[in-house]
């Protein structure tokens, strides 16, 4: 979390922040763009549409490629969520939580409404 905090709050325009916190990259394989080794999980994505909404940016992408580490995946090649204990960021409060405890399965708490 250390790290990933730290990738947030520096510019990286005065010095490399990966050397800074030991992370390693390499060329994405799809994208011109990164890929952090330390990372479980990385999403290559592509820029299909920007629009200036309010303040803020909204880039729309498409997903390119995944690269997912082999403790992460199951004998079909897919992720497997409690294996990942991805970390999540809240940017209302600025807080970091860990998620991964199973509550249920989708599509099927909500059938008790259906008539």
């Amino acid at each position: 979390m250390a790290e990933v905090d730290y990738l947030g709050i520096e510019s990286g325009y005065d010095g490399d922040k990966l050397v800074k916190i030991n992370y390693h990259h390499r060329k994405a394989e799809k994208v011109n763009a990164p890929i952090i080794d330390e990372f479980k999980v990385s999403l290559e994505c592509k820029v299909m549409h920007i629009a200036e909404v309010g303040s803020h940016t909204q880039i729309t992408g498409e997903i390119a490629n995944v690269q997912a580490e082999e403790d992460v995946l199951d004998d079909k090649r897919k992720i497997v969520f409690e294996k990942l204990n991805p970390l999540v960021y809240d940017d209302i409060t600025h807080s970091y939580f860990k998620t991964g405890e199973f509550i249920s399965k989708a599509f099927k708490a909500g059938l008790k409404f259906k008539d």
